[in-house]
C-alpha cells in the first residue's frame, strides 16, 4: 500500500540525488578527520577521513541519508575520487600520522577502481605505506576471487587493508584469514 510517508522518502532522496550531483562542483563537500588516539599514549596516531555535505539548498545532510543515494546512483564512484585526492593531499600536510580511508562497496567493485587509485597516488604523490583503506564485511559476500585480486593490488601497492564494523553483519572467521588483512 503506497502511503505519503513513502511519497516523501521519495522525494527526498530525489532531492538528494539531484543536489549531491551539484555540489562536487560548489565545494559543499567536505572531508573532516576524527582523530584516533593511542590508549595508552593518548597521541594521535592517524585520523579517519569521514565526508560531511552541507547542501546550499537542503542545508546538512547526513552520511547515512548521501551515500546510500550515491551508491545506487553511482555517484559514489565521483565522490570516492573526490575524497580520496583530497584526504591524500591532505595527508602530506599531516606529520607523524597516518589516514584511514573507507571505501564503498560499489567503488571497490568498480572494474576502473585500481587504476583511479594509483592515478591518485600519482598525482598528490601521498604515501601508501601511511594508508589504511577499510572496506565493509559485506564487500566480502560477494565476487571473493575479484576482490581477492584487488585487495593484493592494493596491499602491493603499500596500503594497508582493514575490515571495518566486522561482527556487525555476516561476520566469518574465515573472511581474516582469505583475505589480505
Amino acid at each position: 500500500v503506497f502511503s505519503e510517508e513513502m511519497e516523501v522518502a521519495v522525494q527526498r532522496r530525489h532531492a538528494i540525488d539531484t543536489a549531491l550531483r551539484a555540489a562536487l562542483g560548489t565545494n559543499e563537500l567536505k572531508l573532516v578527520y576524527q582523530p584516533l588516539v593511542g590508549a595508552k599514549n593518548r597521541k594521535t596516531a592517524a585520523v579517519e577521513a569521514l565526508m560531511r555535505w552541507t547542501s546550499l539548498e537542503l542545508g546538512p545532510v547526513p552520511p547515512s541519508e548521501f551515500i546510500p543515494v550515491a551508491e545506487k546512483t553511482g555517484m559514489i564512484i565521483e565522490l570516492g575520487r573526490f575524497a580520496m585526492r583530497r584526504a591524500f593531499t591532505d595527508l602530506k600536510e599531516m606529520s607523524g600520522i597516518d589516514l584511514t580511508f573507507n571505501v564503498s562497496p560499489v567503488q571497490i567493485k568498480h572494474p576502473h577502481f585500481i587504476n583511479d587509485v594509483r592515478e591518485i597516488l600519482a598525482e598528490t604523490g601521498a604515501d601508501p605505506r601511511r594508508i589504511e583503506i577499510e572496506i565493509t564485511e559485506t564487500v566480502l559476500m560477494e565476487e571473493s576471487d575479484r576482490l581477492r585480486h584487488i585487495l593484493l593490488d592494493l596491499k602491493d601497492i603499500g596500503f594497508r587493508i582493514a575490515l571495518d564494523d566486522f561482527g556487525t553483519g555476516y561476520s566469518s572467521l574465515g573472511y581474516l584469514q582469505s583475505f589480505a588483512f
